[in-house]
């Protein structure tokens, strides 16, 4: 039950009273619901957890939440809830639904994972991500701007609309087609996820000293995304705001090794054979990304704001200019990874001309937004990187 998407600029959608209760349906005649947040959580993902286990929590049922990142570098509430990790996670016999939040693709998940949500009869997903995959049908793929007073008349299991700038944003406009109002610890979670991932994609500066949140000309152009944000923001204190503002902004609070981390970037600096990609190589062996504890928030940070600086040629570096797409690569556990930002909206295409014209075989699928996307192997033989990251870097051509 797909609808048919066309490329044209988004919208953040409102969900249909009838598709809001479909998926509330389903969650209430649950017995126990295990929620699922991608691979590596990030702060959408698990505050979008934190929250549907909340709203649960208030109907009876319970609920488990499987993700795989340390709450701790989240700052997220440190509630009482019951968290899994995913590496651990095993289908309990009293689970009977599965929700999925912030993903829709079996790539963005552990594969034994995988496996043990295709044991679980009842399967839920709201995601904002493109490409489907963890359910066979019964899903909707929301690809374009829908009229004020116009809704996509399927109601579905699994409901993914790419033009909302987080997954708290589907998680916001289900609860207000329910006619929910959220309790004052959704709303700031809520609001914690949509800040966190638009400030990773420029729709939003953060600034931790002064403890501002505001929106880019980006996201006041994006109707229905803006009226989400101003909705969220207008039910939160200023504190509370000021503290969301400080978290995000984490580049405001580096320690001495990570700021000489940051700055040493800009020298790594390498281009692809027609200097359309730029991009930083951090070999799977470095010591000094081990030593600040590879792949976690800050370091996260630290990359996604290089690579934003890099497109936008705040180093007035000259090759700079003609760059069209930066990539970082950097070993995250057992694996090794990719994360890209574009000046144009076609990651997910130059993935699609990877898949057909790169030597290395994938083992997981790529996948993200238009501008902001990543993609991994799973190996961190330093040779064997290397040889991927020349391999992705040579399929510049795209570009030509």
């Amino acid at each position: 039950m797909r609808v048919n998407n066309i490329n044209l600029n988004f919208r953040a959608n409102k969900m249909s009273s009838a598709q809001a209760k479909y998926i509330d349906k389903n969650l209430q005649k649950a017995k126990s619901v295990d929620i699922f947040c991608h691979e590596d959580t990030d702060v959408d993902g698990a505050a979008s957890a934190m929250v549907m286990s909340d709203y649960l929590k208030q109907k009876g049922i319970s609920s488990n939440i499987v993700l795989s990142q340390n709450l701790s570098l989240l700052k997220l509430r440190n509630y009482d809830y019951n968290f899994i990790q995913a590496k651990n996670y095993k289908k309990n016999n009293e689970t009977d639904t599965a929700l999925c939040v912030d993903f829709s693709a079996k790539g963005r998940i552990l594969p034994q994972t995988v496996g043990e949500i295709e044991k679980i009869p009842n399967k839920l997903g709201l995601d904002h991500h493109r490409g489907i995959d963890i359910v066979d049908g019964n899903y909707v793929y929301i690809n374009h701007p829908l009229k004020d007073d116009e809704h996509v008349k399927p109601v579905v299991s699994f409901y993914v609309d790419s033009s909302a700038k987080s997954a708290t944003s589907v998680l916001y406009r289900f609860f207000e087609a329910l006619g929910e109002e959220p309790t004052d610890d959704m709303n700031y979670d809520m609001f914690y996820g949509l800040v966190d991932d638009c400030a990773k994609r420029n729709f939003v500066k953060c600034d931790g000293e002064k403890g501002t949140i505001v929106p880019t000309k980006d996201l006041i152009e994006d109707e229905h995304a803006y009226e989400v944000f101003k909705k969220l923001e207008n039910k939160l204190t200023s504190e509370q705001i000021a503290q969301i503002a400080k978290k995000v902004d984490i580049i405001s609070s580096l320690s001495h090794r990570e700021e000489q981390f940051r700055k040493s970037l800009k020298n790594r600096l390498q281009y692809s054979p027609n200097g359309h990609i730029a991009y930083v190589e951090i070999a799977s062996d470095d010591k000094e990304w081990a030593k600040l504890g590879a792949d976690n928030t800050r370091t996260s940070t630290i990359l996604n704001r290089f690579r934003q600086d890099a497109l936008a040629n705040k180093f007035n570096d000259e090759k700079l200019c003609n760059v069209k797409t930066v990539i970082t690569f950097y070993r995250a556990d057992d694996k090794y990874r990719m994360s890209l930002h574009s000046k144009e909206p076609t990651l997910l295409e130059f993935f699609k001309y990877i898949d057909k014209n790169s030597t290395t075989q994938l083992t997981d699928s790529m996948g993200g937004h238009r501008q902001r996307a990543g993609g991994k192997i799973n190996t961190t033989n330093p040779k064997a990187c290397h040889e991927w990251v020349l391999d992705i870097v040579n399929c510049d051509e795209f570009y030509n």
